[in-house]
């Protein structure tokens, strides 16, 4: 942040506040700072001068050292080497996913069919078993319990 504020011609604060008000690029890694400068250096200092990110810019961080584009290439090259394998599992889940579904959907094909016939087949009245309390239907369910006595 001192080195970016120096640069520009700033106190570490204001640095800051642009970040905030997004009239400067600055990504946080940690307790650190990334803040992305103008290219061409300053001829003088200025407090006022605004930002954009249109500007082209370079990025350095702040605190320590300036961060390559080589280095930064080799890290997003690593994420994707230790991604890899957890997007090759995605794909083979998504794959299981749908015959799981597929079999689901021809399972519930089926059991449509076997209800339909079982609907159109001649049903046997059969008498339902009565309870096996045999209790008169005018008597309370707690009365059984009594009956004893």
């Amino acid at each position: 942040m001192r080195e970016a504020a120096q640069r520009l011609g700033l106190s570490e604060r204001g640095v800051l506040k642009r970040i905030h008000a997004g009239t400067l690029r600055a990504e946080r890694h940690g307790k650190r700072w990334v803040v992305f400068l103008p290219a061409e250096p300053r001829s003088e200092p200025s407090r006022t001068a605004n930002r954009t990110s249109s500007e082209p810019t370079e990025p350095i961080e702040a605190e320590y050292r300036v961060v390559p584009a080589e280095q930064q290439a080799a890290v997003v090259n690593l994420v994707q080497q230790m991604i890899a394998p957890f997007v090759k599992e995605l794909g083979e889940t998504k794959e299981q996913l749908g015959r799981v579904t597929a079999e689901r959907d021809a399972l519930q094909a089926r059991l449509s069919a076997l209800e339909e016939r079982h609907a159109e087949s001649p049903t046997q009245a059969s008498s339902a078993p009565q309870t096996a309390t045999d209790a008169p239907p005018d008597m309370p369910w707690w009365a059984f319990w009594r009956r004893a006595d």
